[in-house]
């Protein structure tokens, strides 16, 4: 009788590891198979002249003005301006977003709910989010949930085996007050695979 309920015993415990290996398994396997659908595709970004904008409170502006400016003169501090290419070197659509990070260039900063954005194609059209009379400031852009110090600039999808040309122009509002103290405002662009 010992003899019998030792087979049995063993026999339920390599029951058992066979369980706990199979569903070890495919516990694995699932996992490994929502990373590669969540897979962070990285896309080549490239910038006419680097992915920092600067600007001072020498000169406000209305926004008429500042969507017209080309990116000459950038010297003058009082415009930002860049252009920015995104490459999806990949076989699928990729959802990507465009993202601003303050940066600590400045001693005393420009009230951000005054520097005002407007982002547009290579044809110069505006984007969504930047074709109303009311252009999002710094301020009012939404923080991205998992980088708390950075701000979605805009979001969109790129195709498969294609690239997207950007001009951002950035101005001090012209209802901002100017002060004898000088101010600026710095950022940098990023841009990610969502």
């Amino acid at each position: 009788m010992v003899r019998k309920d030792r087979k049995q015993l063993v026999l339920a415990l390599i029951v058992v590891l066979v369980m706990f290996v199979l569903s070890f398994a495919f516990t694995s396997l699932y996992k490994t198979a929502q990373d590669n659908k969540n897979k962070k595709y990285v896309l080549d970004t490239s910038f006419k002249t680097s992915k920092n904008v600067y600007l001072e409170n020498t000169l406000p502006i209305s926004n008429e003005l500042g969507k017209q400016y080309d990116g000459s003169n950038i010297e003058d501090k009082i415009h930002g301006y860049n252009e920015f290419t995104i490459e999806n070197n990949y076989s699928k659509n990729i959802t990507y977003e465009v993202y601003l990070k303050e940066n600590n260039k400045c001693e005393k900063v420009i009230d951000k709910s005054y520097v005002i954005f407007y982002l547009t194609n290579s044809k110069d059209e505006p984007l969504d989010g930047f074709k109303e009379n009311k252009l999002p400031s710094f301020a009012s852009l939404p923080v991205l949930s998992d980088k708390p110090n950075a701000k979605l600039l805009y979001s969109g999808t790129i195709k498969n085996q294609s690239k997207e040309k950007f001009k951002l122009r950035v101005w001090v509002s012209d209802l901002y007050s100017i002060n004898k103290d000088k101010e600026c405002f710095s950022f940098d662009i990023y841009v990610r695979s969502v």
